[in-house]
């Protein structure tokens, strides 16, 4: 399998629990995201439909959401207040965080739409959680990161990640299972699936959360288009950014981190092209509250969830996106506006 990680390697070692531990080896180079020519290609020659602007054209979605303020995090925050950041990463499984925010979104917006399965006929609901399954984010992603080629490594590649989620673990509910608690997040947790197999009562109660569909896209238009419906996006690549959001949220490039990043907004407003000469991605971190700055929305009294920020769609354009699209596949209205209009 080619595997190139550019200037970044991979560490013998996984990171300590320690967030600023985890942060520093990230920092020095620790290679959380692994990048494969053929994992990316085979993981594409599965998806039915092969790009999220394939996606756009054929449902009808293209410049639905142009010039918009789009938020389907709130979907999310919504139904679970607090869900985000939902902990901080303990070790090298970036790629399982930014996977699991992305699905986490997709199955608020899901449910947030209302739309009948194509296939059932039924309408998906919320799942209800405990009040420490949200807080540690309300899905699983432990049970994502088991199944990786890399075990018992750390790191990984995002394609794989999406692949899994489609076949074997998905929308994994925090809650105790047959051997295991998953309730909550922790470094002996992921360590504890590190050195020992799954069970075929554990995989069976996994696989019954897998999404239907998903897909790759590269184009801000696509991006936004896709959100507005409540696509959750991974984003894995090597961009860094500054700890410090600006009177807007905004981080700006600083340094590299191959680490994993989830999409859960984009601003598409006049405001932000000209101010910052682009459109704006909003991206969910994974290590805890580590940015600090102002998180109210432009133009809003709504903030960003904790641990989040906004980035320049110039800053982030060359990240790999992997769009997730359900257990209903890509038909979805429009979401609700939940910001209830904006200046």
């Amino acid at each position: 399998m080619a595997i190139h990680l550019g200037k970044f390697r991979s560490w013998e070692q996984p990171p300590s629990s320690a967030t600023a531990d985890i942060i520093a080896q990230y920092e020095r180079g620790y290679a959380g995201v692994m990048y494969s020519d053929e994992a990316q290609e085979e993981w594409i020659d599965k998806c039915t439909i092969k790009s999220g602007e394939e996606v756009c054209s054929i449902m009808g979605y293209e410049d639905s959401a142009k010039g918009q303020l789009v938020t389907p995090f709130l979907h999310a925050t919504k139904a679970y207040p607090g869900c985000f950041p939902g902990g901080a990463q303990a070790v090298g499984d970036c790629v399982s965080w930014g996977c699991r925010n992305a699905l986490l979104v997709t199955l608020c917006c899901e449910a947030a739409a209302g739309l009948p399965d194509a296939v059932t006929g039924e309408v998906e609901q919320v799942p209800e959680a405990s009040a420490e399954a949200i807080r540690f984010g309300v899905l699983s992603c432990e049970a994502i990161y088991f199944f990786r080629s890399t075990r018992p490594g750390h790191g990984w590649f995002c394609a794989e990640a999406a692949r899994v989620a489609q076949t074997k673990a998905g929308c994994v509910l925090r809650k105790p299972y047959d051997g295991i608690d998953l309730t909550k997040y922790s470094k002996s947790t992921v360590n504890f699936f590190n050195r020992r197999s799954v069970d075929s009562k554990l995989r069976n109660a996994w696989d019954d959360h897998i999404v239907r569909e998903a897909t790759s896209a590269k184009s801000f238009e696509s991006l936004r288009d896709l959100l507005a419906r409540g696509f959750g996006v991974n984003s894995c690549g090597g961009e860094g950014f500054s700890s410090t959001r600006d009177e807007n949220g905004v981080c700006s490039r600083k340094g590299s981190w191959s680490h994993a990043l989830s999409y859960t907004a984009v601003d598409d407003r006049p405001w932000a092209h000209s101010k910052y000469g682009c459109g704006l991605v909003l991206l969910q971190n994974s290590w805890g509250e580590y940015m600090t700055g102002p998180k109210k929305i432009h133009g809003t009294n709504t903030e960003i969830p904790k641990g989040s920020f906004w980035a320049k769609w110039s800053d982030v354009k060359r990240r790999s996106m992997h769009v997730m699209a359900g257990a209903h596949g890509w038909k979805r209205k429009l979401l609700p506006d939940l910001l209830g209009g904006f200046a």
